[in-house]
């Protein structure tokens, strides 16, 4: 399982500036297949988006090993 975060420049553990794009699955040999992120929000600055593991225990927090990362352009 895992979740995808627009993240801002200022996010820390302290004061999180984060959104979440989604989540998804993958197949047993790591595929997914059409995954779209999308938010109701206008991105106002860029940032970082990066997808995480997330334990599907509905907790919403941002938590789990980040897997992939890079930057945004709004």
């Amino acid at each position: 399982h895992y979740e995808c975060w627009y993240v801002a420049a200022d996010d820390s553990p302290a004061d999180p500036d984060a959104l979440s794009a989604g989540s998804f699955e993958v197949t047993a040999d790591g595929r997914a297949t059409d995954v779209r992120m999308w938010t109701v929000v206008k991105l106002m600055a860029p940032g970082l988006t990066m997808i995480v593991t997330h334990e599907p225990d509905n907790d919403p927090r941002r938590t789990g090993r980040v897997v992939l990362s890079g930057r945004v352009n709004s």
